[in-house]
């Protein structure tokens, strides 16, 4: 399980996850998945679905 969360931490946080990427200054979940994606994928994998949905959810 991998959380990737933009909002403050709630009282059922899940802390068990495997990957736990927390950052409440973030604008949103898109933003932050970006961010992971510039280290771990190349780009030109990206579909150009993938990319207009991370866009949405930064933009939007």
């Amino acid at each position: 399980v991998a959380v990737i969360d933009h909002h403050r931490r709630a009282a059922n946080y899940i802390e068990s996850a495997a990957l736990n990427f927390h950052e409440p200054y973030a604008s949103s979940a898109s933003e932050l998945v970006t961010e992971l994606l510039q280290y771990l994928a190349d780009p030109t994998d990206l579909l150009r679905a993938e990319s207009e949905a991370l866009l949405a959810g930064i933009v939007l």
